[in-house]
């Protein structure tokens, strides 16, 4: 119905996505951006022009801000907000390992990260560890990068369970 989509792969580098973005502002004839922002943070400069060029813009998955115990607008003027909050995956996590632990003490696990550093990654570690605090029969042994990647997180669970750290 005259819905023309473009497509933009920063290829996971949020100094791409951020020229990307100004390379819309560049370009003219955008109507809109869904934008799943790689680093929120370091984007919200560039959206707020985006969105001063009167361009819609509707943020998806990742938080495009700050504040990752929140699924709130943080950056005024969107037009729309569908996100996780990384504190809440945490607090989920760790009601399903304290499930599959019940009262095996100790109780051993591995956790796999998304990318070990990356700020979202650490609020949903940060909110798995503070509840997991409250039970001191599970142990958190091993922390590996599973690197957003399929097979390095497969490699990683595989040597875990060979014993490395004895996670079970």
């Amino acid at each position: 119905d005259g819905v023309k989509v473009t497509v933009f792969d920063a290829n996971n580098s949020p100094a791409t996505q951020v020229t990307q973005l100004q390379d819309i502002i560049s370009a003219g004839g955008y109507q809109g951006v869904l934008l799943q922002p790689i680093y929120g943070p370091a984007e919200i400069k560039y959206v707020k022009q985006v969105i001063a060029h009167r361009i819609k813009v509707v943020n998806i998955d990742q938080i495009l801000g700050t504040k990752y115990t929140t699924d709130q607008i943080q950056v005024k003027g969107l037009a729309g907000n569908v996100v996780f909050f990384p504190s809440k995956i945490g607090t989920q996590l760790a009601t399903l390992v304290i499930k599959a632990c019940g009262s095996t003490n100790p109780c051993k696990i591995g956790l796999v990260h998304n990318f070990k550093g990356y700020e979202p990654d650490v609020a949903i570690s940060a909110a798995l560890s503070a509840h997991l605090a409250h039970h001191p029969n599970i142990k958190i042994v091993d922390q590996v990068d599973g690197l957003y990647q399929v097979g390095a997180s497969t490699t990683q669970v595989q040597d875990m369970l060979r014993g490395r750290t004895r996670v079970y």
